[in-house]
Order: C-alpha cells, then structure tokens, then sequence
C-alpha cells in the first residue's frame, strides 16, 4: 500500500511538472518576433508594417494571439495578425485596407459633417466588421453629438439636422452599412440609421421611420410619456406606475414595420411590505392595474412587474407573463400562486 501511495505520489509531481512546464512555454513562448511579422506581410502583401500592441496570453486565448499592426507609412490603417505558437496564421489587411478606402471618401465630407455638430468617435477610421463565413465587409460610422439627444423632442427638433446628415453622408459615396450617433453624457441616447436600407428618394418621414425600427428605447419613450399623462391622473395611493431604476415603466416590447409596440412589459411600484397575502388590498389593486392597463393598451398583451422599491435588500417583486392572466381562475388564485413561490 506504501509503495502504492508512493508511486501515485510521484505520478502527480510529474503530472504538475508537466502542466506548470507547458504553463511556461505558452505564457514565455509560443510568439513570434516582430521580424518575423513584417517579413509575413512583406511576402504577402509587399506591404511594411509596424507592431504597434501585442495581446498577452491568458487562459482565453491559450497562446493564440491577436496583435495589432498598422501601415509603416500610415498610421490609419491598422489591422490584425493572428499568431498560433511561433507561426503566423492569418490577417484581416485587406479588410482593413476596404475600410481606409471607404474613410478617405467619407473624409471629404468630414468638414460638413463637423459643421453640423458631429465627429467621429473613434478618429480617423471606421469600424468594420467580418461578415462571418464571408469576404463581406460590413463598414459602421460611429458619431458623436454635443447636443443631447431628446427622443421626446426629437422629430420636432432635431430630425431636420440628422436628415442633411445623412444626405452629407451619402454623397460621400463611401460604403456605409450603419450610422450610429450617440451624445456624450454619461448615460447616453442613440441614433442608429441603416444606410442600405434606405430608398434613394429619402424623405423626412422615412428617415424618422427607419430611425424608430431601429430604436425600442425610443418608442418606448414616446409611449411612456402619452401613458404618463394618463396614469398621473389616477388615484393610486399605494401604487404608481413607475420604475426605481428605469426612466420608462411602459416599455415595448417588439414593435411592426410601423412602429406600433405588439406587446410591452410594465413596472409598477407597491408600496413597502404591500407585496403579501395578508394585504387586503392587493388582490384589487392588481386586478385595477390588470383592468386599466387592458383597455389602454386595447388588449395588447402585456408583461407585469410589481416591485417594492428597496435600497438596502433585494426588492420582492411579482412577476406576470401575458400568457399567464388566462392561466388561473382568477386574480387571486395567480397571487396566491406567485407569492408562494
């Protein structure tokens, strides 16, 4: 049995020797010199390159890096060099290439572009993605804006800028898929337009269209603030339609081709220690609210979340799928299910 413990216990030294071994070499070795990376893309491209970061290992990547170079000449035109142990596998350069192309027809109209309040985000290139299983390049052009975007005042005022935006854009003649603006606070709104996708004879009304399929968070604000107008209206006394964390208690869930929510989710706030059997008045209360938010909603089915909101302790909350309220005899009977749960 000794002898047998013994033997086991030298097998595991070795094992652990071993692993911290090959630890060593990924971690110490296993990549390739800069040399060799400008050799690969002078043989391959004729190109000269310069490293200008190197991934390090991790346990994610296992010794399989991605390295950042970019064009001796020019510093715009950066790209990737995949490296698996000491050889070089692989680069994205002529996607990278593709993309500088596009920013230097786009960069004629960058002066325009900046006269009207925006800028790039990331300076002087774009960001480009890989249609995966594909030579296919997506091109995005991510903007900045000073001024806050408001979705509620949005398409009173600030929809004429964004459309001569877009027709600066388009003139460039560069390759866009997306544009994406977004202000710069520090919880900040968005303005996605998918420059393929829009007809040649563009109008205001079609550009705001496009802009509100792409944007929940901005239908659901035009939403909220009708629904608001009601529901302030409502005499609530232990409930409001409100969310601790959110600024939008109506959200929508998945909208058509028009813009009209086809479901929402709503949260709703209970007054602390309300959310129990022993409350009288609940059963009542969310039968009103299940009552109310039906006819407003014209039947649309609806998600609800009743909260407690707490600072200190995770808040009990209920929560009701659309397909639930049919489930149950009634109201009560689904209470009596959800709280004991």
């Amino acid at each position: 049995m000794d002898r047998l413990l013994k033997a086991n216990h030298v097998k595991a030294k070795y094992f652990a020797l071993f692993i911290f071994s090959t630890f060593l070499l990924s971690a110490c070795g296993g990549d390739v010199s800069d040399r060799k990376i400008q050799n690969y893309f002078k043989e391959k491209y004729n190109i000269d390159v310069k490293v200008i970061s190197r991934e390090e290992w991790n346990t994610g990547n296992m010794g399989d890096f991605t390295h950042k170079v970019r064009l001796k000449d020019n510093k715009n035109v950066t790209f990737d060099v995949n490296v698996s142990e000491d050889t070089v596998t692989g680069d994205n350069y002529p996607i990278a290439a593709k993309n500088y192309e596009e920013y230097k027809k786009f960069e004629k109209v960058l002066p325009t572009v900046e006269q009207l309040g925006f800028e790039l985000k990331y300076g002087e290139n774009f960001i480009f993605h890989e249609v995966y299983g594909s030579d296919q390049v997506k091109i995005f052009l991510d903007l900045y804006t000073s001024e806050k975007i408001d979705y509620l005042t949005f398409e009173q005022q600030q929809l004429d800028n964004y459309y001569q935006l877009v027709d600066v854009v388009r003139s460039s003649g560069a390759d866009i898929h997306l544009l994406t603006i977004e202000d710069k606070r520090q919880d900040p709104n968005f303005i996605s337009v998918p420059m393929k996708e829009l007809p040649k004879d563009l109008t205001k009304d079609d550009l705001y269209l496009k802009i509100r399929q792409r944007n929940l968070d901005m239908v659901s604000t035009l939403e909220n603030e009708e629904a608001t107008k009601v529901t302030s209206k409502l005499e609530t006394k232990r409930y409001e339609f409100a969310d601790h964390y959110y600024h939008n208690w109506l959200m929508c869930g998945e909208t058509n081709a028009e813009t009209e929510c086809k479901w929402y989710f709503v949260n709703v706030e209970y007054e602390q220690d309300g959310l129990n059997l022993t409350n009288e008045h609940l059963v009542s209360d969310i039968t009103y609210i299940y009552e109310f938010l039906s006819e407003y909603l014209n039947n649309k089915p609806f998600k609800l979340n009743v909260t407690e909101p707490r600072e200190d302790v995770d808040s009990p909350s209920i929560h009701m799928e659309y397909e639930e309220w049919g489930k149950y005899e009634d109201i009560q009977h689904l209470l009596e299910v959800k709280l004991e749960n």
